[in-house]
């Protein structure tokens, strides 16, 4: 399995993995989206496109299985073993190479029931 993350989603990905029950918290409101971890907020109530941001990198981390949904809302979600694997192996092109937040880091190959 390779894995291809953004800064953002690895950003909050190890964020996550340092809360003592690896929980991210995406909260919607009529004033915005919030989205929380280990104490720090990520996305800017109200900014539209600090929530559209966040909330991207939230969905990589889903789409990848890293972080899976606690409940059926779309609330809460806990880091998986694989979200703790990327953590620890990290992503090998993490070195400054002038992207943006936005542009992929790097891939790592997890070895699992696939391959």
């Amino acid at each position: 399995m390779t894995i291809q993350l953004t800064k953002d989603a690895f950003e909050l990905l190890a964020e996550a993995s340092k809360d003592n029950h690896g929980i991210v918290s995406r909260a919607r409101t009529f004033g915005g989206m919030e989205i929380q971890t280990n104490g720090r907020s990520f996305a800017e109530m109200g900014n539209a496109r600090s929530e559209a941001r966040w909330d991207s990198a939230l969905n990589e981390l889903i789409d990848y299985g890293l972080v899976k949904d606690r409940g059926f809302k779309g609330e809460v979600f806990e880091v998986t073993h694989l979200g703790y694997q990327v953590v620890v192996h990290g992503l090998p092109a993490e070195e400054e190479s002038g992207t943006d937040e936005h542009e992929a880091i790097g891939f790592l190959s997890i070895a699992g029931k696939d391959g």
